[in-house]
């Protein structure tokens, strides 16, 4: 080979080499320790045996495709040196566990008031919720409106709501044993003008006791309800619907289905079908009476209701400025400019004019004489 002919060694230049032929494929005894003057092509060589472990075993410059190059228990050794690093490695990671006591949500819980804390949304849901109930639309509806049955609404909606404090935002928390409360409505004998005025009692009574055992049962609910109503003109309907209860299942049927079913029957059985026509003639009818602007508002709204319109909406605007007919001039300053296109805002400017001129009045009756009776100033002279 090539690479022993170069190959220094440590006889002198001038001895000639001896041509032995026989050994030429076997290294000379001298360069046992001589790595370039190993041949790696033959895996069965004994200079390779009892090499020490720093030893290279192959020539980094040169390429062989001879498995044999590493013997199998030196490479348990190379082995054994990768685990250790690899565990190295794996215990060098400790500062990665400082992030573990991170969560910082947990003090935010401690934070929160005694009662629970604010949820959020829930003051949109409430008024949301009312303004459906009221049958109300557009902007400005509740609670900043007024309105209501009873004569005692129509003052309200005279300005933005102010911020709800967040303590009214807390849930509060249902009582444990409660007892019933409240008193049960007079028994129902079918009449039909009574019929809404006992369903609106009922759900009252059954709201106040809504946390107490049992009442939480749609079929309980239902069964205490036909033990109110009673009477020859019923009894066959009362009869009907307690057949209805005992085909159910006490277990898998009580849902507030049962419940939501019986309503849609009672309506059905004792609904008055005249009226919402009655309450639409009304309506056309009803005329503002200076200056109960409160009552006049509440029963508009009433009203409405009953004909099964939605306050707010374009109809309801020109009903509501057709009982200003015998008002002209206090017409005349709720149309003025700048001209208001909502019901709302419509409605607090006439409550505002109403009470503007009502102090205009008061004032004119506490002057003898108005206005007009006050004395004149005297001339002053001109001075230059």
């Amino acid at each position: 080979m090539t690479d022993i002919e170069v190959t220094p060694r440590e006889e002198p230049a001038d001895k000639p080499e001896p041509d032995n032929t026989d050994e030429d494929d076997e290294p000379e005894p001298t360069l046992h320790h001589t790595s370039v003057t190993i041949d790696p092509t033959s895996p069965g060589s004994p200079h390779r045996e009892g090499r020490e472990l720093w030893a290279p075993l192959i020539t980094p410059t040169r390429q062989y495709s001879t498995p044999t190059s590493i013997p199998p228990q030196q490479q348990t050794k190379m082995g054994s040196t990768t685990t250790a690093v690899t565990t190295t490695a794996t215990h060098s990671g400790p500062p990665t566990v400082a992030v573990t006591p991170a969560p910082p949500t947990v003090p935010a819980a401690a934070a929160a008031p005694p009662g629970g804390a604010a949820q959020l949304g829930v003051d949109d849901r409430l008024r949301n919720a009312l303004a459906a109930a009221l049958q109300r639309t557009g902007p400005g509806g509740p609670p900043g409106g007024g309105g209501g049955g009873g004569g005692s609404g129509g003052g309200g909606g005279r300005g933005p709501p102010a911020p709800v404090p967040p303590q009214q935002l807390v849930p509060i928390p249902a009582a444990a044993d409660l007892c019933v409360m409240g008193t049960l409505p007079h028994i129902f004998e079918g009449e039909r003008d009574k019929a809404n005025s006992f369903m609106n009692k009922l759900l009252g009574y059954l709201l106040l006791n809504a946390n107490v055992a049992g009442f939480e049962s749609p079929i309980r609910q239902v069964a205490l309800t036909l033990t109110l109503i009673k009477g020859p003109h019923v009894d066959q309907w009362v009869r009907n619907m307690t057949t209805w209860l005992r085909s159910l299942d006490l277990v898998n049927d009580n849902v507030p289905r049962v419940w939501d079913y019986f309503t849609e029957t009672f309506e059905q059985q004792f609904n008055d079908s005249t009226r919402t026509q009655r309450s639409r003639q009304q309506l056309e009818k009803l005329r503002f009476k200076f200056p109960d602007i409160d009552q006049y508002i509440a029963d508009f709204e009433d009203l409405a209701n009953l004909s099964g319109y939605t306050v707010g909406n374009d109809e309801t605007i020109n009903l509501f400025l057709k009982g200003f007919e015998g008002a002209r001039d206090l017409l005349n300053g709720i149309l003025a400019p700048p001209l208001l296109t909502t019901y709302y805002k419509l409605k607090n400017r006439a409550i505002n004019i109403t009470k503007s001129r009502q102090l205009i009045n008061t004032i004119q009756k506490n002057v003898p004489g108005g206005f007009n009776n006050f004395p004149p100033r005297p001339n002053r002279p001109f001075f230059q």
